[in-house]
Order: structure tokens, then C-alpha cells, then sequence
């Protein structure tokens, strides 16, 4: 009975995150396509839980200053103040900013769909090892 609850949540808990990485991937290379870059300077670093995130100023487009904080942070923090970074954004959405690094922008991504893979096989392999264990049953 277990057995058969942890195979299909597995399953479908898989299922759902490699949904999620593909549906959130198209979102991101939507943005590359379309993202325009600026060079930006660390202004403070903001403490969340554990890890230090950092807010970043650069003047977009129009010559205005753009102000937002790194979805992505770390410990111990991967910037300094003052530090230079790249910075992605979109002209209509300059406060949508995000560092150019391919962690910040793929790392979640690729977590959510290693963990998708994983999930996804363990409950196909519980599937496959009790159709095994039926059909040696049945002779």
C-alpha cells in the first residue's frame, strides 16, 4: 500500500517539476532573447535567511537609474559593494533586472530539473519493479 502512494507521488511530483523547469526554461529564453545588457554596481548587500543578496544601480536605456535586488543570493555573499557586475533587462522592465551570471539565471532551473529527473525515475522504477514482480507472480 505505501509502496503504491510513494510510486505515484513520485511519479506525479516529477512529472510536475519537469513541467515546471520546461514551462519556466521558455520563460528564460524569452528574456535572454529580448534582455538587453548594462553594466551595474553592487550598492548594498540585503541579508535573507541565510544568504546575502545583492542590490544592484545601473542606468538603463533612457538614462534612468534602476535600482532591484538579485532574485540569487548566497553565503558567503558572491559580491561585493562597489563591485561591477553585467546586468540583464528588458527596456519595458528595467526593474525586472537580472545579474548576467548563468547560475543566477539557470541554476535554479537546472536543480528543479535534476530533481524532476530524479523523482520521475525513482516512481518509474517502483512502477517497472512491481509490473517485474506481477509478471514472475503470473509465471
Amino acid at each position: 500500500m505505501i509502496t503504491t502512494l510513494i510510486k505515484y507521488l513520485f511519479t506525479l511530483f516529477g512529472a510536475v517539476m519537469l513541467a515546471g523547469t520546461f514551462y519556466l526554461s521558455r520563460d528564460t529564453r524569452a528574456f535572454l532573447a529580448s534582455a538587453v545588457q548594462a553594466e551595474g554596481k553592487v550598492i548594498e548587500l540585503v541579508r535573507s535567511h541565510k544568504t546575502y543578496r545583492p542590490v544592484i544601480r545601473f542606468i538603463d536605456r533612457r538614462g534612468q537609474a534602476v535600482e532591484f535586488t538579485s532574485s540569487a543570493g548566497s553565503s558567503p555573499p558572491s559580491y561585493a559593494v562597489g563591485e561591477k557586475v553585467a546586468v540583464l533587462y528588458l527596456p519595458e522592465k528595467p526593474r525586472n533586472a537580472e545579474v548576467d551570471d548563468f547560475f543566477v539565471i539557470w541554476g535554479g532551473l537546472i536543480i528543479l530539473g535534476i530533481l524532476g529527473i530524479v523523482f520521475f525515475l525513482i516512481g518509474a522504477g517502483l512502477f517497472v519493479a512491481t509490473l517485474r514482480r506481477q509478471r514472475e507472480a503470473m509465471g
